[in-house]
């Protein structure tokens, strides 16, 4: 069973939720950004942070080779011979370090075992240790016998001797047989001790076979292995609060959109008229009055028609663009300047 299943999932929504945000931010934090230009601002990120690493990567390395250069050399003015040892041995090392990080990115996932096979190597080691067991008690009793009948042996000679001691009437005979039976003694205790030796050696094997159980080699696998068979899948993430954020969202925008364009006068929707003309709509002024009065009471406060203009074409401007309500008053009070834009605000 994998137990990395969810960790490609997981990544991945974080990653679509971290590009999301910053789309998100980037967009509503200019007042003249949008989604190409917050995803121009996420790429040139991303290269400019790849392009960083690769620079630090190399100058790393190049700052190592260069330290290493310093330190051989100032060796080799000492000892040729360390030198060349150190940077054969550093060579190695390297070596071995590549090769294996490339092993470790190149090599497959290893399965974990599985219920079958682990109840098979449960009855292989149980099957050798029994049979281990049965082999040095064998062994133990082979050794036992042969030690019973080598005493016995000893000990039927040494009651020979001791009769044959008895029976003997010169001294010189007396001290030989006397010679005899100390060394035979020697040897026997000899013997004993070498039994007993072999007698706690046995007891040490067989101590360390009972030790040797499935239980103890495997550990608490079995149970490892079936909490991870246990283990629930958890359900895929809920998307409609975001989806409800996002309808309100929209709304709050058409909400502004109708706002701003309630300030635009209702003259801007009336076709400009060219300059041949301007004389013949002189006598109109009187009705030109009266469309004043449809216009936004904003415009009541500029006296001057530049400035009417001005404010007209500056908030035609903003609704081709998505800005809020408070992010078009300070645009239309940067542009008209401080003292007018004290009246707008």
């Amino acid at each position: 069973m994998k137990t990395n299943v969810l960790r490609g999932p997981l990544i991945k929504s974080a990653i679509i939720l971290i590009i999301f945000s910053l789309l998100v931010y980037l967009t509503a934090a200019r007042p003249g950004g949008n989604v190409w230009g917050a995803l121009g601002t996420i790429i040139v990120g991303i290269f400019r942070t790849i392009q960083f690493s690769i620079g630090l990567l190399i100058g790393v390395a190049i700052c190592l080779a260069v330290l290493v250069g310093i330190f051989l050399g100032a060796v080799a003015i000492f000892d040729r011979s360390s030198a060349s040892r150190m940077y054969e041995g550093l060579r190695q090392i390297f070596a071995g370090q590549m090769q294996a990080l490339a092993l470790a990115m190149a090599g497959e996932k290893k399965k974990e075992p599985e219920q079958p096979m682990i109840e098979e190597i449960s009855t292989k080691l149980k099957s050798a240790l029994d049979a281990a067991v049965i082999s040095a008690r064998r062994e133990l009793t082979t050794v036992r016998e042969e030690l019973g009948s080598r005493v016995k042996a000893l000990s039927s000679r040494l009651s020979a001797v001791e009769e044959s001691v008895q029976s003997a009437a010169s001294g010189e005979e007396m001290e030989k047989v006397t010679a005899d039976v100390d060394g035979i003694s020697e040897t026997v205790a000899r013997l004993e001790k070498s039994l007993g030796q072999v007698q706690a050696d046995l007891a040490a094997m067989t101590a360390q076979l009972a030790d040797l159980a499935p239980e103890k080699l495997l550990g608490d696998l079995p149970g490892r292995l079936a909490a991870l068979e246990e283990r629930e899948i958890p359900d895929a993430v809920d998307l409609g609060p975001l989806e409800e954020q996002v309808s309100s969202l929209r709304a709050e925008i058409v909400e502004i959109r109708q706002s701003v364009e309630s300030l635009v006068p209702a003259s801007l929707e009336a076709p400009r008229l060219p300059d041949e003309e301007a004389e013949k709509e002189s006598g109109k002024v009187a009705a030109a009055g009266e469309e004043g009065e449809n216009e936004h009471r904003l415009f009541s406060y500029f006296d001057d028609p530049a400035d009417r203009k001005k404010l007209a074409d500056l908030v035609a401007s903003t609704l081709k663009k998505d800005m809020t309500y408070a992010q078009v008053i300070d645009f239309l009070v940067e542009e008209m300047g401080p003292e007018l834009g004290q009246i707008i605000t």
